[in-house]
């Protein structure tokens, strides 16, 4: 069942209810949609890592096989030849960077307008380094089929009232675990979404 189709309840809140009643509803809500979030997407995730663990460590021989072999004296000789082909990709991609560009829809949009998103855009992905970001977000999608970035405000130094959007790294895309029920291959009709973060206890406390 999805709990995203339900329509909306109009009845009054209970007066009874506490807020940290609340809280817990929130939060069972949240653990059954992570659940079904880290259910449908398991395989993909399960041959992700597999794929990094052969291009980053080189770790190409099933653990079985090569203690069998490690036991007969035979040698687990690896020849990755994986690397060259993703650093040319990437290679290729740094030299021809794609960039957002905003252009007029139709003939009674105003260009001066759309020049100016652009000139704000740009200045967004400088000011937050998009450069490096989009080049990890390709190298992770080339490695493993996977890449993650994320767009968020913050208020700025100057003025506390005023925010700013910036682009935020993801080094890990696999700690990002999206509404399942999407239809947009970006996500971009998703309801919910979740970036896993270990966080000391002290910390989480802190926070």
């Amino acid at each position: 069942e999805n709990l995203m189709e339900k329509a909306p309840s109009k009845t009054k809140p209970d007066k009874t209810e506490t807020l940290e009643d609340r809280e817990q509803k929130f939060l069972d809500e949240a653990h059954k949609r992570l659940k079904k979030a880290i259910d449908a997407d398991m395989h993909n995730r399960a041959e992700a890592l597999d794929d990094l663990r052969f291009v980053i460590n080189s770790d190409q021989w099933d653990p079985k096989v090569r203690k069998q072999r490690a036991s007969d004296g035979r040698p687990t000789m690896v020849f990755n030849v994986l690397k060259p082909f993703i650093k040319k990709l990437v290679g290729e991609q740094r030299q021809t960077r794609p960039r957002i560009k905003v252009r007029p829809s139709d003939v009674n949009s105003d260009t001066n307008i759309a020049t100016i998103r652009q000139g704000l855009i740009w200045n967004i992905e400088n000011e937050s380094g998009a450069e490096s970001i989009y080049d990890n977000v390709f190298q992770m999608m080339v490695s493993c089929g996977y890449g993650a970035a994320r767009v968020l405000t913050r208020y700025t130094d100057d003025n506390p009232f005023q925010q700013e959007v910036f682009l935020e790294r993801l080094p890990n895309p696999l700690c990002v675990y999206m509404d399942p029920d999407a239809k947009d291959f970006m996500f971009a009709d998703a309801n919910y979404g979740f970036i896993i973060t270990r966080v000391g206890l002290k910390e989480l406390q802190a926070e």
